[in-house]
């Protein structure tokens, strides 16, 4: 291939610029004084024993005037990032939980400054949440609402006491916190519970609810409103009393009590027996 006038001229001023820097070759100074008395060498850069931003800055544009080592350019760059040993210790996104049992905060190092879509942190709580809208705050920021599985409300005791390892991740379009290991499940909102005591209940998985207690004394005749331990979130289906003190050798009766549904978190217990006055156990089924 022929070249053209132009380019033969540009490739002969190439080779004799070749030329002339190989007759210099093994002549430092006289290089030197061929680049500029301002250039320095090597031996009169001071030796770096740390950089900083604007070293690295310089040592970038080939500008610098320290000598500095690939060591310590490495140990530099990996000054403040995540190493192997730090993720797989999750140095960087777990914390022990401050704040209070609803109000948790955790420190991390380094800082969370911002809240990204998706963001996964883990605390150790310190203690159990007591309300269903308890909320968490990492390194001061706003803190938000915790919920669960497609944005369910909490139940007291989805972070289930102290040392329980929660897992948040930051839901942008919620703009809340999500629990991914709540104790009851991510998507259930458990209907079990119970009050084992004189007047208490007893839930059921499937929706239904006994209730039980002991009226104050009812004098004959009379009637007594009771109002039960929990409402039932529908009604009640069954309702049933018995007086305590009946019958024995001295108090055989005649006559009768009864029960009557008044709502769904009442009920009215009436004495008809010849008893002077007593109390009377009773039992509600609802659901």
């Amino acid at each position: 291939m022929a070249f053209t006038a132009a380019e033969e001229a540009l490739v002969r001023l190439l080779l004799a610029q070749q030329a002339e820097i190989l007759s210099l070759a093994g002549n430092e100074a006289t290089i030197i004084s061929k680049l500029g008395a301002t250039k320095k060498t090597l031996s009169d850069l001071n030796p770096a024993s740390a950089v900083n931003d604007t070293d690295l800055l310089f040592v970038r544009q080939g500008i610098s005037d320290k000598t500095v080592t690939p060591l310590l350019l490495r140990t530099n760059f990996l000054n403040g990032m995540a190493t192997q040993k730090g993720v797989q210790a999750g140095d960087y996104n777990t914390a022990h939980g401050g704040g209070t049992a609803d109000a948790i905060t955790g420190d991390y190092t380094p800082n969370i400054t911002a809240l990204e879509d998706g963001l996964i942190l883990f605390v150790r709580a310190a203690s159990a949440n007591t309300t269903t809208t308890p909320t968490f705050s990492p390194d001061g920021l706003t803190a938000k609402t915790i919920v669960k599985g497609a944005n369910k409300p909490l139940v007291p005791g989805d972070i289930d006491g102290a040392g329980n390892w929660l897992e948040f991740q930051y839901d942008l379009t919620l703009d809340k916190w999500v629990l991914l290991n709540p104790a009851t499940g991510a998507n259930l909102t458990p209907v079990f519970g119970s009050l084992i005591a004189a007047n208490g209940y007893q839930k059921f998985p499937s929706g239904l609810i006994i209730q039980w207690g002991i009226t104050g004394d009812i004098p004959v005749d009379s009637n007594l409103t009771v109002t039960l331990p929990i409402a039932f979130p529908n009604g009640i289906l069954a309702a049933s009393c018995n007086p305590s003190n009946w019958p024995t050798a001295a108090n055989t009766t005649t006559g009768s009590w009864s029960v009557f549904i008044l709502s769904a978190s009442q009920i009215s217990v009436n004495n008809r027996t010849d008893i002077n006055s007593g109390v009377f156990h009773w039992i509600v089924i609802g659901y």
